[in-house]
């Protein structure tokens, strides 16, 4: 937390807002966050939604994080870079890891390292 960027804080003037660049494969997930769970959760509300909702000051981007000029060009446009990286469960498919689905390597798969690296070489201001 060098750069002071938590907790984030919303502005003080009214009409005055922040920027967020919401990305990464797991930024619009719902059913991923239920992990192994199969039960009927009663609402499911991903970061990026989150984010989006919590208040009217926030502005947000998004990108799946599949594109990395495209991610790093939205995290140089906004004040804070959300990444929202990781795996995925058995509740969605294609999914990295399962019961009887061992992973390899402590790798992120789809290139998410580079992602992380890419962004915060851009920017100042990220949150992983």
């Amino acid at each position: 937390n060098d750069d002071a960027t938590l907790p984030l804080s919303l502005p003080a003037k009214p009409a005055a807002t922040i920027k967020l660049a919401v990305m990464g494969r797991n930024a619009n997930a719902t059913y991923n966050m239920q992990g192994n769970y199969y039960g009927d959760a009663p609402y499911l509300v991903s970061p990026l939604q989150g984010l989006t909702d919590f208040d009217a000051s926030i502005e947000t981007s998004y990108c799946d994080g599949t594109h990395t000029k495209e991610a790093v060009r939205l995290a140089e446009k906004a004040d804070v870079a959300i990444l929202v990286v990781g795996l995925t469960s058995e509740a969605v498919s294609p999914h990295d890891e399962a019961e009887g689905k061992d992973r390899d390597s402590l790798i992120l798969p789809y290139d998410q390292d580079a992602l992380i690296e890419a962004v915060s070489n851009a920017v100042d201001k990220v949150i992983l």
